[in-house]
């Protein structure tokens, strides 16, 4: 394990967040620990505000397994698939506070939370895959689908389209756009 994941409750909210120093990406060191949080979070019944650190809130899978040939790509896939799942049917809210780039991957996980909070600035949010080179998978199209905007879906899927926050608000990936925290 790579302690990349801090969890901490207060009065029935739990706060996870991920920090590896670097792009916070999705490796399955990351996802078990996510997974762990997400466990206490669920079995103490709380709401749960999902964050990175300043800056960045997660780049989405970690690349250099996607180039580790096709078993250890849909393991991480699979993974990465049923976390996504875990978060829409959580029991309890998913709050996620996006402290800075949600790209891929991580673009996903926003779509799969009750609530997204993300900064302005210059600030990117986008599902990048085909741009680099990557297949989105169905599920990843269908939950696009079902939360974006109608103007945006092919904008964002097919031409791989990165967003500032404002245009992430007005496509769905976003709820609300407050000031950074000084």
């Amino acid at each position: 394990m790579t302690n990349s994941v801090t969890y901490t409750s207060t009065n029935g909210i739990a706060t996870i967040t991920m920090d590896d120093g670097k792009v916070n990406a999705l490796s399955n060191d990351m996802l078990d620990e996510l997974n762990a949080a997400f466990d206490k979070a669920e079995n103490a019944g709380e709401v749960v505000i999902f964050t990175g650190r300043t800056s960045m809130f997660c780049a989405g899978f970690d690349l250099s397994i996607m180039m580790q040939g096709q078993e250890k790509v849909l393991a991480l896939l699979a993974k990465g698939g049923a976390f996504s799942r875990r978060i829409l049917t959580f029991p309890t809210p998913v709050i996620c506070a996006v402290s800075g780039h949600a790209m891929a991957m991580a673009a996903l996980v926003l779509l799969s939370s009750d609530y997204c909070i993300g900064i302005e600035g210059k600030v990117k949010t986008g599902m990048n895959e085909v741009a680099i080179g990557m297949t989105m998978p169905q599920a990843g199209i269908e939950i696009a689908n079902a939360h974006l905007t109608a103007p945006f879906f092919r904008r964002v899927i097919n031409n791989a389209e990165v967003l500032s926050p404002e245009t992430a608000l007005a496509a769905g990936f976003l709820h609300s756009i407050v000031a950074p925290k000084i």
